[in-house]
């Protein structure tokens, strides 16, 4: 999913990394959150056996990712923020790890830590707007970009 971060005709900076990686995200969370699951196909006389990706772990991943790279650049609101959703987080781990632990559980567990990282997803844009980084010129050209390709919705 996520594009490489190279070019031949110029290097890429820190907040066009960002900002295609808030992309990336954006794109993970247009589909529908579903749990993984293996499928069969028949591919002539062989039967294949194919895992297809569990949606809301991606999403959960790329959260986490994009938290990783910014983690030096917190401010106090966004460490606030994200102090008060790793609470949340170890509880929602607590409580799964207190439960019988049955398909229902897990997927209970799974779906309260995508709400939690939605939540730090939202507080990473708040940082990133806090930081002037939608005022940047990449800012602005990927927002062209958008527009010409008909991704955006206003």
């Amino acid at each position: 999913m996520a594009q490489p971060y190279y070019s031949s005709n110029k290097e890429f900076s820190f907040s066009q990394i960002i900002l295609s990686q808030v992309k990336d995200v954006l794109k993970l969370m247009q589909h529908e959150y579903r749990g993984g699951f293996f499928e069969k196909k028949y591919s002539g006389n062989m039967l294949e056996t194919i895992y297809i990706p569990d949606s809301r772990k991606a999403v959960i991943q790329s959260v986490e990712g994009l938290k990783c790279v910014l983690f030096p650049h917190f401010n106090e609101k966004m460490k606030e923020s994200y102090e008060k959703i790793l609470e949340e987080l170890e509880t929602n781990l607590e409580e799964y790890n207190k439960s019988k632990k049955e398909d229902k559980d897990r997927s209970k567990f799974i779906m309260n830590k995508l709400d939690l990282m939605i939540e730090m997803f939202q507080a990473l844009n708040v940082l990133l707007k806090d930081t002037d980084y939608l005022k940047s010129s990449d800012y602005t050209e990927s927002i062209k970009q958008l527009e010409e390709e008909g991704e955006l919705i206003e």
